[in-house]
């Protein structure tokens, strides 16, 4: 495993099942044993809440647990890591791209949009121009 690999899970004492409430719950409490103001160690502290972070956040979450399947011994003899399944984890990272991808065509649209009315009501004001003009020269000749 890399040198800068934490087991964020282990620095929380928490199991890789545990819930977003549970995590944020570990936090608390590993916070108030070794926060520097309580007499703690800086750097636990500091690892504490990089889990607390990376463990309390779905996204980051799954992407933490994909990274220790492939990068944990232990984890990839077990297949365990966090509860979540590989393939789930690639079809979740698909599918933030999916929504990205729609966010931007979503934005692509509006701006779309926005041009065909502009130019529409350029077509209109034409359209009223010729009008005007029009019946000005039917006035003429009557």
């Amino acid at each position: 495993m890399p040198a800068t690999y934490a087991n964020h899970y282990a620095a929380l004492a928490i199991p890789t099942s545990a819930s977003t409430a549970e995590v944020h719950a570990a936090f608390r409490r590993q916070a108030l044993i070794h926060h520097p103001d309580k007499g703690g160690d800086a750097a636990r502290f500091l690892g504490i809440r990089k889990a607390q972070k990376v463990l309390g956040n779905e996204h980051t979450r799954a992407r933490y647990d994909a990274y220790r399947r492939l990068h944990d011994p232990a984890v990839r003899m077990t297949g365990r890591a966090g509860g979540a399944n590989a393939h789930l984890d690639d079809l979740g990272d698909k599918l933030d791209r999916v929504d990205e991808q729609v966010r931007d065509l979503g934005a692509q649209m509006r701006e779309f949009v926005r041009v065909l009315e502009v130019q529409r009501a350029k077509i209109e004001r034409k359209d009223e121009a010729v009008e005007r003009g029009q019946s000005r020269c039917g006035n003429d000749r009557g």
